[in-house]
């Protein structure tokens, strides 16, 4: 195992080659540091700046290659703070550190959800000496102040101020809107893999030239990326020292700036392409609501705040805002106004909206809107199409209807039906999901809206079994989906359906 990662992270960690001819172009208009953030960032380090750095890493963290923590050094350092500084001033006037100083040691730590036996499936995480993340912490809450002057707005990552879920909800208000609107977008996604590994460190001095900083900023940062080197550690034991010839550092408070202006040419390159339209985010096109959002900007054009890129990390335990947009089809026109001619005329979704708790009316809005991703829809065999329970083709009609494993459900939800009204469910898929023949009837309001709760209980329970069992099979190859079924009916077939 670790000769596998051995070879892997030499491999990664080895310079790539650049084509050094395009920088011209692609560091054309960016944007420059002031003087006054340039000044902040190339003055001299100072013992009380070090020991704010040192003051604010958590305690109890794993140490680095020398084995002395964060609580060890905060009892020495107010011994040595100027000894230390002395230090650094002597490695920036040789133009290196000693070897040591620089030697990292690479854990690696298993991903979510992502996990299938491949290295590429660990996450690489530096465990720095707390001398060397002193220094890299100095610098870091230096860069900090400064980067929201050159990093334009859409990029959320590692600046203060700006959360990385404020694209996340921005995006899904643009979604809604674009869906209320009926106008079609198209959205594509980026997904760097490895995006820090892969930073080339003398295309990250050209950038950090183009943007203005100073010499001394870029001395520094020099010197922490020339001649470093890590060791991996796995159950013990420990490589050979590797080279780190590529990439910024995980596990390095300076890492995440310095990643960002890297990535940031390409994305100004983008939206300075006229070919490229962007999209007016809601109520852009609003001057009022532009002065109020962008308080600090006067007389913003609407075309000056259309968005053409959204950048932000990734690294969260949310459902991605593309796998909505592809799941839920908001591109699309509703299946409902194409197919059934009935619902126009008749409050199909008040009546669902009064009815139904969250959960259960967004999955009937969607099965009703645009249908669901059944078996069916996206198998592309006999066998990827057929149900889970049964050999028939998974429809949502068969799903919900016609099943034989899970028809006693429906029946169930049938003589409930009919004990508040006095009529069955047809098994039509017309009666169940959209309610054709309830629309029809004229019940009391109150009566309505129980029956309209009972068939979403209904609908969603089925759905959330479904992948429930189709999640366990996949993960389980030996279970039985039958023996659930009989379980899950079992369970069921004693609960009132009206308990949500």
């Amino acid at each position: 195992m670790l000769d596998v990662a051995t070879n892997y992270y030499e491999d990664l960690y080895r310079e790539k080659p650049i084509d050094v001819s395009l920088w011209s172009s692609l560091f054309d208009g960016l944007p420059k540091l002031g003087v006054q953030d340039r000044a902040l960032l190339d003055c001299e380090i100072t013992v009380k700046e070090c020991l704010d750095a040192l003051r604010s890493m958590p305690d109890g963290k794993t140490p680095g290659d020398d084995g002395i923590p964060t609580e060890t050094w905060r009892v020495v350092f107010p011994l040595i703070g100027s000894q230390y500084v002395k230090m650094l001033n002597i490695a920036k006037e040789k133009g290196r550190f000693k070897p040591d100083f620089l030697r990292a040691l690479l854990t690696l730590l298993k991903k979510k959800n992502k996990f299938d036996g491949q290295m590429k499936d660990f996450r690489p995480l530096s465990l720095m000496n707390i001398d060397y993340k002193i220094l890299s912490k100095v610098l870091s809450t230096r860069l900090r102040k400064v980067l929201g002057n050159i990093i334009h707005q859409d990029q959320t990552c590692s600046i203060p101020g700006r959360a990385i879920h404020d694209n996340i909800y921005l995006i899904r208000s643009i979604i809604d809107y674009q869906q209320r609107i009926r106008d079609p977008i198209g959205l594509i996604l980026w997904d760097q893999e490895k995006a820090f590994d892969r930073v080339n460190h003398r295309y990250l001095v050209g950038v950090l030239e183009a943007f203005g900083f100073g010499s001394e900023f870029i001395s520094w940062v020099k010197l922490l990326y020339a001649n470093g080197s890590f060791r991996i550690k796995i159950n013990n034991s420990i490589s050979i020292p590797i080279s780190f010839n590529s990439g910024v550092r995980q596990g390095c408070s300076l890492s995440g700036g310095l990643f960002i202006i890297s990535l940031e040419p390409l994305l100004h390159r983008i939206r300075s392409n006229q070919a490229i339209p962007g999209i007016l985010p809601p109520g852009g096109q609003y001057s009022n609501i532009r002065q109020v959002v962008l308080a600090n900007k006067n007389n913003i054009n609407p075309d000056h705040v259309r968005i053409k890129t959204i950048a932000y990390a990734d690294d969260n335990n949310e459902p991605s805002i593309y796998w909505q947009l592809i799941n839920r089809q908001y591109f699309r026109r509703p299946i409902c106004e194409v197919r059934n001619p009935h619902l126009k005329d008749i409050s199909f979704f008040r009546l669902l909206r009064e009815s139904l708790p969250n959960r259960q009316l967004d999955f009937w809005l969607l099965l009703a809107n645009f249908g669901i991703h059944t078996r069916s829809r996206l198998g592309h065999n006999d066998i990827s199409r057929q149900c889970l329970l049964c050999p028939a083709v998974e429809t949502p009609a068969h799903l919900f209807i016609n099943c034989p494993i899970l028809v006693g459900l429906f029946d169930i939800l049938n003589n409930r039906i009919q004990s508040i009204c006095g009529h069955k469910l047809n098994k039509a898929i017309m009666d169940v999901v959209y309610l054709k023949e309830i629309l029809q009837m004229s019940p009391n309001r109150l009566t309505r809206r129980n029956m309209v709760f009972l068939i979403g209980c209904y609908l969603h329970t089925i759905w959330t079994f479904r992948n429930v069992v189709r999640h366990q099979c996949h993960q389980h190859q030996g279970l039985d989906p039958c023996i659930a079924a009989r379980q899950f009916l079992a369970a069921t077939k004693h609960l009132p359906f009206d308990n949500g």
